[in-house]
């Protein structure tokens, strides 16, 4: 992955600050555990969270739209962080009541009950990852997010001689991760969106989407999905599996039944992807042409 660089600017010169990954990976958990809402949008639950199979997760946390999010860290290369993390994420499906107690007793009842569980969060963070590991995520279909750090210096931008730049960065480390963030997270969504048209683009899977979406949260069963929309029951299920593998719906057993919800922060995030910076900041929606769609394609 291409490298993260930092510059002074120092008089009107530009010089380029060295970089390197974090002596101890305990430092580098600390720093980001310190900064958990600042860094990555999260709330902090807990450190070196023991699982009941002799695991350790790094840290645990909550974001603020109540997804369980597990942070795995590597001080270098990402050193199977991807897998370990996957390990947890498991783990936590099938513990919910532990993590539940955790939200509870830090932040509430309330929060708590507000848990959102259809897509639980993966950060691993590392110094770097391959393209295999990039690779691999996008495949995965799960909420797994890289994160990319590099250590600079105590203070960049105070003034010191671009000469003197490596003798004078030395005391606690900064890590400068926005860079890396906003690029990664930007391809990873395009490949989110791609998967996410891709399942649409056929009449079954968008019309069991759109009544998925009129049902509300409390969903559809399969079987009914199936029995509305003349579709064989097998075909169905096909049908559906495309849709959550592209993360537009979740899935749940109730007694013999599987029922499907309409993922609704998934749809607004591919309405959202689709429509940002639309018509140079200006509203589409009173746009005469764009509100005449639905009436051409109805009178074909």
């Amino acid at each position: 992955m291409s490298d993260l660089k930092l510059f002074q600017n120092q008089n009107g010169s530009m010089c380029e600050l060295e970089s390197s990954s974090a002596p101890l990976e305990k430092a580098l958990q600390t720093q980001f555990e310190t900064n958990l809402d600042t860094l990555l949008g999260v709330r902090f639950l807990a450190s070196e969270y023991a699982t009941s199979h002799g695991g350790r997760m790094d840290t645990l946390g909550i974001d603020e739209n109540g997804y369980p999010v597990i942070i795995e860290y590597k001080r270098d290369r990402s050193e199977n962080v991807i897998n370990q993390g996957l390990f947890y994420l498991d783990w936590l499906m099938d513990h919910r009541g532990d993590f539940e107690i955790l939200v509870r007793d830090r932040y509430g009842k309330q929060a708590a009950e507000a848990i959102e569980w259809r897509a639980p969060r993966l950060i691993c963070i590392a110094a770097d990852f391959t393209k295999y590991d990039e690779h691999a995520v996008k495949q995965m279909g799960r909420n797994i997010e890289l994160v990319r750090y590099r250590k600079f210096g105590d203070d960049p931008f105070r003034n010191f001689d671009c000469k003197q730049a490596n003798a004078a960065l030395t005391g606690t480390p900064q890590f400068h991760i926005s860079i890396f963030i906003e690029s990664l997270e930007k391809k990873m969504q395009a490949d989110r969106v791609i998967r996410a048209l891709s399942a649409l683009a056929q009449e079954h899977r968008l019309a069991a989407f759109r009544l998925l979406v009129q049902a509300g949260e409390q969903g559809v069963a399969a079987g009914v999905l199936a029995e509305k929309l003349d579709v064989p029951a097998s075909s169905m299920s096909f049908h559906l599996a495309q849709l959550a593998n592209a993360g537009l719906v979740t899935q749940r057993r109730e007694s013999r039944s599987i029922i499907y919800s309409a993922d609704y922060a998934a749809m607004n995030g591919l309405m959202g992807y689709l429509t940002e910076n639309c018509c140079g900041g200006m509203s589409c929606s009173e746009d005469p042409a764009f509100a005449s769609i639905p009436e051409r394609e109805s009178a074909r």
